[in-house]
């Protein structure tokens, strides 16, 4: 399979889809589910429009999937 000929283990989503959450089919998270059922760490942003409450989309918003973020720091002292 491909996960082992190329030794998969990590897959980076770098993007959010904020209205795929009202899908009631969504193949890329079937897909995510799969993945991370074969031991692939998938890692997704948690987007721009924080600190609001619901303010992760899909796919940062799976529970299956690691979710990051940045902060800017101005002042370093």
């Amino acid at each position: 399979n491909i996960k082992d000929k190329y030794n998969i283990k990590v897959i980076c989503l770098p993007f959010e889809m904020p209205y795929v959450n009202k899908l009631k089919i969504n193949p890329l998270e079937e897909i995510i589910k799969k993945a991370v059922g074969e031991n692939i760490s998938v890692v997704a942003p948690a987007g721009n429009l924080g600190p609001q409450p619901y303010s992760i989309y899909f796919p940062g918003n799976m529970g299956e999937v690691i979710t990051v973020g940045g902060v800017t720091c101005k002042d370093n002292n």
